[in-house]
């Protein structure tokens, strides 16, 4: 249970709260982008990966809904997946 915790943490909770302290002064400027390092793992599912996989991919649906969330501050959200 530690590992998932971890990897939640790093991978999900810390694009969230990266970006959560980025916006206000993305909004004061007028908006900006905001890109977050993801997987190719996020697609799909390896052995051994639930976690790492898992957290990907929730990384990607906060992408997702950030990026609708904030195009009205036109303020643009990403995702890159290195393979």
């Amino acid at each position: 249970m530690l590992k998932w915790q971890r990897t939640f943490d790093i991978d999900a909770k810390g694009a969230w709260l990266a970006s959560k302290h980025a916006i206000p002064a993305m909004r004061k400027a007028g908006g900006g982008a905001i890109i977050m390092i993801s997987s190719i793992s996020a697609h799909g599912g390896q052995p051994k990966q639930g976690c790492y996989n898992a957290a990907k991919a929730a990384q990607e649906s906060l992408m997702k809904c950030m990026a609708l969330d904030f195009a009205k501050d036109n303020i643009r959200v990403n995702s890159i997946s290195p393979a």
